[in-house]
């Protein structure tokens, strides 16, 4: 069946179908090297593949990202930097529930506790505790 989909294809759309399908498992193949280079905490290949525009929130089959890689690691360089790159963590889970602060917490690292914390917290806009707009 699927070799009679391809034949009635024409040449040039399966051109197109097998360069999507490469660039497809090119940008997975990257996002798995993100996921390791994170654990290793290897900073300057993951400065390369978010350079090259790898996604910085990729997520594997258990739903790890690299934050979370990073995290469980003790990389504190490593998820500082996919922080700044734009890297989320606040809601982001893994199937079992766990988050980037979770995994850091249950692998005893502290330092990466902290600069997820302060990343939070510094990346917090200043929003007004009163309403303005009424007392006019």
């Amino acid at each position: 069946m699927i070799a009679r989909y391809l034949l009635t294809r024409g040449p040039k759309r399966r051109r197109r179908e097998a360069a999507r399908a490469e660039a497809v498992s090119s940008s997975e193949r990257d996002g798995h090297r993100l996921l390791r280079c994170a654990q290793e905490g290897d900073i300057q290949a993951l400065k390369e593949l978010l350079r090259r525009g790898c996604d910085v929130n990729f997520r594997d089959d258990f739903y790890w990202t690299g934050v979370m890689c990073a995290s469980k690691a003790g990389q504190t360089e490593a998820v500082r930097l996919l922080l700044r790159h734009g890297a989320a963590w606040v809601g982001v889970v893994d199937k079992q529930g766990r988050d980037a602060r979770d995994l850091a917490l249950q692998a005893g690292h502290q330092d990466v506790v902290r600069e997820l914390e302060q990343f939070v917290i510094s990346d917090t806009p200043n929003i007004p505790t009163t309403n303005h707009a009424q007392s006019l």
